[in-house]
């Protein structure tokens, strides 16, 4: 039990260092975008669908 106790709670930790970087790193304007989403995983699911070129912007960039 006190193992698997330690390795959630560093499961955890990391978790929460994922966090905190996102929020240092994204411009403060796309904050928005993601200040209702509680998991890691469903801010960065947001930010991908909002921030990704569309289609057409990929064939003009070629």
């Amino acid at each position: 039990y006190k193992r698997e106790k330690t390795i959630y709670f560093r499961k955890l930790d990391g978790l929460d260092k994922i966090t905190t970087l996102m929020i240092k790193t994204i411009a403060a304007h796309n904050q928005d975008l993601i200040e209702d989403i509680d998991t890691v995983h469903g801010r960065l699911v947001e930010l991908k669908k909002r921030l990704k070129p569309s289609d057409r912007a990929r064939v003009l960039e070629l």
